[in-house]
C-alpha cells in the first residue's frame, strides 16, 4: 500500500494530539464506556478523517483487540473514566490506537 505525505498527520490527528482532549477523545460520551462504545466512537473518528471503512475497521478492530488483551472491563472503564481529566490516562489510550493504525498502514 502507496502511504501518502499527509498520514502522519493524520495519525497524530486521529489518535494523537485530538485524544488528549476531553471532548475530542469522547470514549464514549454516550454509553457505558464499554469495549463496543469505544469500537463506535473510534469509527465514527476515522469516519470524521475520510478514511475508508475496511482501515477503520482494521484499525478500530485492533484497538479493541489490544484494550482487551491489557486490561479487563472494570479497568478499561476506569481508565477511560480517568482518561477524560487526566493526559497520561489519555495518552495510554491514545498510544495504543497510534500502534494499530500505524501496524494497519505500514505493514
Amino acid at each position: 500500500m502507496k502511504i501518502m505525505p499527509a498520514w502522519p498527520l493524520l495519525v497524530t490527528t486521529l489518535f494523537g494530539l485530538v485524544l488528549l482532549s476531553p471532548y475530542a477523545l469522547a470514549v464514549p460520551i454516550k454509553g457505558d464506556n464499554s469495549f463496543e462504545d469505544y469500537r463506535r466512537e473510534c469509527l465514527q473518528r476515522v469516519k470524521q478523517q475520510k478514511l475508508s471503512d475496511d482501515i477503520g475497521q482494521e484499525v478500530c478492530g485492533c484497538t479493541i483487540s489490544q484494550f482487551q488483551k491489557q486490561y479487563s472491563l472494570a479497568d478499561f472503564k476506569k481508565i477511560v473514566q480517568k482518561s477524560k481529566t487526566d493526559k497520561s490516562s489519555a495518552r495510554k489510550l491514545a498510544e495504543v490506537g497510534e500502534a494499530c493504525f500505524e501496524k494497519v498502514l505500514y505493514e
